[in-house]
């Protein structure tokens, strides 16, 4: 996803970090198209992690 818009963002790989975390996305009703591909990417790269 970062590298669709690395004119934009940075994305930097912690790599050096073995403890699992939990990842929590919290986001208003409104959803423009930004947090609409945010969560469609999420619910793709979790459940791909997850299987």
């Amino acid at each position: 996803m970062a590298a669709a818009h690395r004119d934009r963002r940075t994305a930097l790989a912690i790599e050096d970090f073995e403890t699992p975390a939990l990842l929590a996305l919290v986001w208003r009703g409104g959803q423009g198209p930004a947090v609409r591909e945010l969560v469609r990417h999420a619910r793709r790269a979790f459940a791909a992690a997850s299987a």
